[in-house]
């Protein structure tokens, strides 16, 4: 049979193609390989029944009669692909290991291993470690690597014993084995901290991500991230990592990285390489969100950007400026941006509506340019999800009385040539409540008739709905008519919503408009069912006051480690405790978390956990009502045994570390205006390292970070709250000679509340 590669096929004539190539001898490449490619394409396209997939799986292990390498190299991929459809793999183990103990060349043999652990079934996994080993102790590179990406994929399949097996792994200065090895290592949690910093390339790359995982409780991982973050100590690559890991950092820990951070990157900014160029620009542009101030730094390297040939970089190099420019900078960035519209993509366009956005709340001037960005937007076709989005952020835009008009003009010129019906029926919603509060809502109903006419059943619902909610600021005999006209319609469902909403329009002429009030006592509660707020209630705002530092309760490397985060509230205290399981193979049963807080009452709290499986994560939380000035202790006792076995079991029990429920616990983190005058200043020292010092201190505190500069013995950091309405400034400045000195100023009007705040460094 003649056919070309990925013409579509039925399932039969897939089969025929597949047996009249595989199963005869001799077997021709090929046509051998046409079929295969026939084979990943209806595979990638659709779903096949199980008898095809059996019968193909059976015509696969027929081409092993071949022995052409390059047709076998692509059985092996094709095994490995039907293998994850059907548990017929086992057929298949002995052909494997007839090429493993044979000799093909090693390359082949690699790929032999791959395709083998991949049809094994889990539970005889470890009855086939002797090839993987043999693999480990070869002479070829590629065998070695593919053992150790092997045992990598069944450590991340938690066959925790694979570990074991590469015990003298090292690496080898091959970047792309080296870059295994790391993720093995990393996997197996055998890839030392203190070793990160020798790695370069790929394997860098796991490196540095492992230094960005304990970096809030490891301050060896800061000094690393440092070293990592000067473009002369490590390639490219590895540096590009480390500077987005930094963007991504909460600003207690990131800012004082990025000064450091924004110095190397004007290098790449200047080069003439367009990849640096463009993934500078890109981590400049995160950058940029947090730290606007520092990253003007670079704004002359930047402007360079703008015109750059690439529109990707010289967007990124617009919005960037945008928050970091002066504001003669920005009245020249933003008349470009109309400009460059239509070549943007739907995310360049989400980002220039965030930073416009942002600005036009700034500057009252920036509006205009930015309602009509976001009409162009609208205007011009594109995928569905991102014209969700700009109608969410053109619903929010409707609050402002200065720019409804010209919001419901940009609405209503979209919906007469709207290109999906979903987004119509979102503006019909956005229509019947705007209408009403238009200075002109008459010239605005035509739009909403037209779409009774031209449109769908679920657009011209909607329009009905809308017709009737604008009913009573347009002219009623209007509406009145194009409902009656619906009333013959074609459609049941549009004659009966037409019926419905003249009956209620005619009702309401007779009867009083319908009060909540009129229910007295089941008000709140019928409120309360249908979703709607109370409207007695004015509107609060956000009860909860800031979510804590996680503080560790336990040692890291513990068999099980325990952390909390207050979740403080203007009426509640909630604690989200966090509980990993470190030990292998061993899950921990039948637990109890018991904590007694040391105020007068004694308030205890007891959590009962039923299970947490090996190296598993289990979270909770449990609102507690304890006083401010409490101290919490507290213990974790627990039964393990052996995975999925409870006939042996041992009970063991672990203390917690004790921690305070403090003022500072209170302080809502916000910036302050205004500095307070009243100054209180604490001395004290601190044992460890500049970093280490610095956490203790930031986690006590628990404020806004307003400021943090780090240099290489010492710290200053300014940060800003309010307790209790209370406005608090801290200023805290380290030292490291043999110890760490600290000296920390409060400023705070209230005295009472300064003389808290004080009491907690004694």
């Amino acid at each position: 049979m003649k056919t070309k590669v990925f013409t579509a096929l039925t399932e039969r004539q897939l089969l025929e193609e597949m047996n009249e190539s595989l199963t005869k001898s001799p077997v021709s490449t090929r046509s051998a390989v046409k079929a295969l490619n026939n084979l990943f394409y209806m595979l990638s396209t659709r779903k096949l029944s199980e008898a095809t997939i059996r019968n193909v799986y059976v015509a696969l292990l027929k081409g092993f009669q071949s022995k052409d390498l390059y047709l076998k190299l692509c059985i092996y991929s094709a095994i490995e692909k039907m293998s994850k459809l059907t548990d017929e793999g086992l057929v298949g183990i002995n052909v494997l290991m007839n090429d493993l103990n044979g000799k093909i060349p090693d390359d082949a043999k690699a790929m032999t291993l791959r395709t083998l652990f991949s049809i094994i079934p889990f539970e005889m996994v470890y009855d086939f470690r002797k090839y993987i080993n043999q693999a480990f102790v070869s002479t070829s590179m590629a065998r070695r690597d593919m053992s150790v990406v092997v045992a990598y994929r069944l450590l991340c399949d938690n066959f925790t014993q694979v570990k074991k097996w590469l015990e003298g792994v090292e690496f080898t200065g091959s970047p792309l084995m080296d870059y295994h090895i790391a993720g093995f290592l990393a996997q197996s949690r055998r890839l030392q901290l203190s070793s990160v910093e020798n790695l370069r390339g790929p394997a860098g790359i796991v490196g540095i991500r492992m230094a960005e995982d304990v970096v809030r409780e490891n301050s060896e991982a800061l000094v690393i991230l440092r070293k990592f973050l000067n473009s002369k100590f490590c390639d490219e690559v590895v540096f590009m990592e480390a500077a987005k890991i930094v963007s991504g950092l909460s600003e207690e820990y990131g800012s004082q990285f990025v000064d450091q951070t924004i110095q190397s990157l004007r290098i790449f900014l200047r080069s003439t390489n367009m990849v640096l160029q463009f993934t500078a620009m890109r981590i400049i542009s995160q950058l940029a969100q947090k730290y606007p101030q520092k990253v003007s730094v670079a704004n002359k390297e930047i402007e360079d950007l703008v015109s750059s040939e690439n529109k990707s970089i010289s967007m990124f190099a617009i919005t960037s400026l945008l928050k970091t420019g002066t504001e003669e900078t920005i009245d020249k960035l933003v008349n470009l941006i109309p400009s460059m519209v239509h070549d943007m993509s739907d995310g360049f366009k989400k980002i220039a509506i965030e930073t416009l956005e942002s600005l036009s709340n700034l500057f009252e001037s920036r509006k205009t340019l930015y309602i009509d960005f976001l009409g162009s937007s609208l205007l011009q076709k594109g995928e569905l999800e991102f014209k969700k989005y700009i109608i969410d952020v053109i619903s929010r835009a409707t609050r402002d009385d200065d720019t409804r008009e010209r919001i419901l003009e940009i609405l209503c010129t979209y919906i007469e040539d709207s290109q999906y019906y979903q987004i119509t029926l979102d503006i019909l919603g956005i229509l019947s409540r705007e209408i009403p509060r238009s200075k002109t809502p008459a010239k605005y109903v035509v739009h909403v008739l037209n779409r009774l006419i031209l449109e769908n059943n679920h657009v011209r619902a909607g329009a009905l709905q809308c017709l009737y909610n604008i009913s009573s600021v347009v002219s009623p005999l209007t509406v009145e008519n194009a409902m009656k006209r619906c009333l013959n319609d074609q459609d049941e469902s549009i004659r009966e919503i037409a019926a419905f909403l003249l009956r209620n329009m005619k009702l309401s002429r007779v009867y009083e408009p319908f009060s909540f009030d009129e229910l007295g006592d089941l008000k709140a509660r019928v409120l309360q069912y249908v979703g709607k707020p109370c409207e007695d209630k004015e509107v609060e705002k956000d009860p909860l006051i800031k979510n804590c530092r996680e503080l560790v309760l336990t040692e890291a490397n513990g068999d099980v480690q325990i952390k909390v985060i207050k979740k403080v509230y203007e009426d509640k205290l909630v604690f989200s405790f966090s509980l990993k399981n470190n030990l292998e193979g061993i899950q921990i049963c039948d637990g109890m978390l018991n904590l007694v807080s040391s105020d007068c009452e004694k308030r205890s709290l007891s959590i009962k956990i039923d299970q947490i499986d090996p190296l598993s994560f289990l979270s909770i939380e449990r609102e507690w009502d304890v006083k401010e000035g409490c101290v919490i202790n507290g213990a974790f006792d627990y039964t393990i045994c052996v995975e999925g076995d409870m006939s042996d079991t041992e009970t063991d029990s672990i203390s917690f570390h004790p921690f305070q429920i403090t003022a500072l616990d209170f302080v809502r983190p916000v910036r302050i205006m205004k500095n307070p005058e009243k100054k209180n200043e604490i001395t004290f020292n601190l044992q460890g390292d500049i970093y280490s010092a610095g956490k203790k201190v930031l986690d006590l505190l628990n404020m806004k970070i307003i400021s943090q500069e780090t240099e290489k013995n010492t710290m200053i950091v300014l940060l800003h709250g309010e307790y209790y309405k209370t406005p608090i400034a801290i200023h805290v400045n380290l030292v490291h000679n043999v110890a760490c000195k600290c000296v920390v100023d409060v400023y705070c009007d209230d005295e009472h509340v300064a003389q808290k705040i004080t009491k907690l460094f004694d």
